[in-house]
């Protein structure tokens, strides 16, 4: 991943909060061993709704379906055995991303999901949080410092 993206991962609130309540962070052994979607049946074409803003495109990995590019702004679903296994989110920092961000916020509140972060914190689906999350972000800190 470059420095210029901000990475996040969606996951059902209701699984997060089966597991752990209501935390403010979930460290990266306990994210890793949880099959987050494994309740919930999302379908790809659910995220049909992104490809408007961005299209959809192939991946070096045939088990991952990729909107956007990769080195940009993406989403990223990991498909294991036919089924939605990790939803991750790659936001460029190079570009306005209004649109992006709207989009994901509304998509996650519907959905009843939130997002984990790079820094380990559970970020509420509202734009506020996610740019928070954004600006907490060292990576974006030193993305702005090499333009500046």
């Amino acid at each position: 991943m470059a420095i210029w993206q901000h990475h996040m991962y969606l996951l059902p609130r209701q699984e997060v909060e089966s597991y752990f309540g209501t935390p403010t962070s979930i460290d990266f052994e306990a994210f890793n061993e949880i099959d987050w979607w494994q309740y919930h049946r999302f379908t790809l074409a659910d995220f049909e709704s992104f490809d408007s803003i961005l299209p959809r495109n192939k991946s070096w990995n045939e088990n991952l379906i990729l909107f956007g590019e990769e080195s940009s702004t993406c989403i990223e679903i990991l498909l294991l055995e036919g089924k939605i296994s990790e939803v991750s989110i790659r936001i460029d920092l190079r570009k306005d991303n209004t649109l992006f961000l709207k989009r994901i916020s509304e998509f996650a509140h519907f959905n009843n999901c939130i997002f984990w972060d790079e820094g380990l914190l559970i970020v509420n689906s509202d734009i506020f949080s996610i740019e928070q999350s954004i600006a907490r972000d060292n990576k974006h800190q030193r993305f702005l410092d090499k333009l500046g």
